[in-house]
């Protein structure tokens, strides 16, 4: 984690809740966004990282959308968006040993594996 500290993110706005249903399409292209409550500044890596496991290119249709609106990913995007995933990751992991009866604990276990093995890679 030593390297990643080291970085300095780009910090622009973000919608803060990055989500599929709150990504308003049209023909399959991404043309808007819903529930900005959680709007604020900060790295977009972060906006991404509920994104990056979704089927149907989803992930890669919204950075696309972004970057074409003129906003920047930054550097080391790759990097800073798995660290952003595996805190996601360890959240709902938390969540789900806490609410057993939810059923959810091998979906957030996956989810985390998935994460740990890019970081290892």
């Amino acid at each position: 984690f030593e390297r990643h500290r080291r970085h300095q993110a780009p910090r622009t706005i973000v919608h803060g809740d990055m989500w599929p249903q709150n990504i308003v399409q049209c023909n399959g292209e991404i043309v808007g966004l819903l529930d900005f409550e959680c709007a604020g500044v900060g790295d977009p890596a972060a906006e991404f990282a509920s994104l990056a496991y979704l089927p149907d290119g989803i992930f890669d249709r919204t950075v696309r959308a972004y970057e074409a609106a003129g906003a920047t990913i930054g550097d080391r995007f790759n990097e800073r968006l798995t660290l952003y995933r595996l805190r996601r990751c360890l959240d709902g992991l938390s969540w789900a040993l806490k609410h057993p009866e939810s059923g959810e604990l091998p979906d957030r276990r996956a989810k985390l594996d998935e994460v740990l093995r890019l970081m290892t890679g």
